[in-house]
C-alpha cells in the first residue's frame, strides 16, 4: 500500500511548544489589517523539511553535513571522467508523482545526461528526461522516519535504482553508523547485502561504500580507502611539497654543475693563457752556444 502523501500538510501540523524551531525556520510576509507588512520567522514542520523551498533553514549537525560534503566530493571525483554524469547534493528533486512536491536529497546521482534541459535549483525528471540512478539521505534525529519510510515509497515509485541511506540513529550514543541500501526490483526495494565487512558496493561509481570509526568512506576494489576532502587536500599538499623539494634539488644540482663548468672553463682560460706565456718566455730566451 502506498504511504504517499501521509504527512500532515504545513497549516495542519502543531509544533513542540517546548521547541517550536527544534526543525528549523522560514520567514513569512502578512499585511496586516491597516495595510502594514510584516516578517514573521515560523517553525518549520514535518511537511516543510520533506519537500523545502528556498529560504527554509533546515537544522542539520556536523556529522550529517560531514558525510554530506564527502559523498558529493568523492562521487563527483569518481566520475569525473564521464562528461554525462551529474553530482548534486542537497539539491532539490521533482519526482515526476502526481501531487508530490519537490524532495531534497543529500547525494543525487545522474548519469547519461548530455545537457540539462532546464537548469536552476530543481532537477526535473520529466523535463530532463534522465531519472537519478542513485539518490542517498543521511538520517537526522527529528526527521529519520522520513527517510526510512515515506522516502522509499517516493524513490521507488519514481523509479529510482538504488537508494542509499547513511543512518546516524546510534552516532551520537554510541559512534556507530549504519548504512542501508536498497535497489529497485519489480514487487519494490530489496535490501542490498553488504559483503563481510557491512560494505556496500555502489554501483554507479564502481566502489565500496563502507564506514571507518565514526566516518563513511568509499573504499576501491582492493579496499583502500578514499579520504575526505581534507584527507585529499593534505595529500595534495604533501605530493606539491615533494615536487618542490625535489625541484629544489634539481635546480640547486643544475647550478652545482653550471658552477663546476664555469669554474673549469675558467681554470682552463688561465692554464692556456699560462702555457702561452711560458712558450712566449721560451722563445725570447738566447739560445746556448756549443763549442768545437
Amino acid at each position: 500500500m502506498s504511504i504517499l502523501q501521509t504527512l500532515p500538510k504545513t497549516e495542519d501540523f502543531s509544533p513542540h511548544a517546548e521547541d517550536p524551531f527544534y526543525l528549523g525556520h522560514r520567514f513569512v510576509t502578512r499585511v496586516l489589517p491597516d495595510g502594514t507588512e510584516i516578517t514573521e520567522q515560523v517553525p518549520l514542520t514535518p511537511y516543510d523539511v520533506l519537500h523545502p523551498k528556498e529560504g527554509y533553514f533546515i537544522v542539520t549537525r556536523d556529522p550529517h553535513d560531514n558525510d554530506r560534503i564527502y559523498l558529493k566530493i568523492v562521487a563527483r571525483n569518481l566520475l569525473k571522467h564521464d562528461p554525462t554524469a551529474l553530482v548534486l547534493s542537497d539539491y532539490g528533486l521533482d519526482l515526476n508523482l502526481p501531487d508530490i512536491e519537490p524532495v531534497c536529497p543529500d547525494l543525487m546521482i545522474i548519469l547519461g545526461l548530455r545537457e540539462r534541459k532546464r537548469p536552476g535549483g530543481i532537477y526535473y525528471i520529466a523535463d530532463e528526461g534522465v531519472i537519478p540512478v542513485l539518490v542517498g539521505e543521511i538520517t537526522s534525529p527529528e526527521t529519520r522516519s522520513n527517510d526510512l519510510g515515506i522516502k522509499v515509497d517516493y524513490y521507488y515509485q519514481a523509479g529510482i535504482p538504488w537508494y542509499i541511506i547513511v543512518d546516524h540513529k546510534d552516532l551520537e550514543k554510541k559512534g556507530l553508523i549504519k548504512l542501508l541500501g536498497y535497489r529497485h526490483e519489480p514487487g519494490g526495494y530489496a535490501e542490498m547485502t553488504p559483503n563481510e565487512k557491512g560494505w556496500l558496493w555502489i554501483e554507479p561509481v564502481k566502489h565500496w561504500l563502507g564506514v571507518e570509526g565514526k566516518e563513511i568512506r568509499f573504499f576501491d576494489s582492493l579496499g583502500k580507502p578514499i579520504g575526505d576532502y581534507l584527507a585529499i587536500a593534505r595529500s595534495l599538499e604533501e605530493a606539491d611539497a615533494k615536487v618542490m623539494e625535489a625541484t629544489r634539488a634539481t635546480e640547486e644540482a643544475e647550478a652545482r654543475r653550471k658552477e663546476a663548468e664555469a669554474r673549469a672553463a675558467t681554470e682552463s682560460k688561465l692554464r692556456q693563457a699560462l702555457e702561452q706565456r711560458l712558450r712566449e718566455l721560451e722563445e725570447k730566451m738566447p739560445q746556448a752556444s756549443t763549442g768545437g
